[in-house]
């Protein structure tokens, strides 16, 4: 799951998805910004077959992504990811703040 965090996580996101929009511009972070999975599963239920939030942009993919650190299990997968997650977080954030600004 590391790998799919951090910069490469966002490179995995936009090649995987590529075939979605960016964002929504109504909604930039997306439908699953700042929901771990229990409030993901609570939410959305579960689908087998497919991932718990609606996956509708490229952002909506990243928010998957973030999602995997409530996953880890051990303390040295949750020290590597942190740096990953927030640097996920962070560049979200400052995509919304770019757009809005504009």
């Amino acid at each position: 799951m590391l790998d799919a965090l951090g910069a490469v996580g966002v490179m995995r996101a936009f090649t995987s998805k590529y075939f979605l929009p960016e964002y929504d511009p109504a909604d930039i972070k997306g439908i699953a910004w700042g929901l771990a999975d229990k409030e993901c599963l609570e939410k959305f239920g579960a689908h087998p077959g497919r991932a718990l939030a609606p996956v509708n942009t490229i952002v909506d993919q990243i928010n998957q992504q973030i999602r995997y650190y409530s996953g880890l299990h051990t303390g040295t997968a949750n020290r590597l990811a942190t740096p990953l997650v927030q640097f996920m977080k962070d560049f979200v954030l400052q995509l919304e703040h770019e757009i809005m600004s504009n």
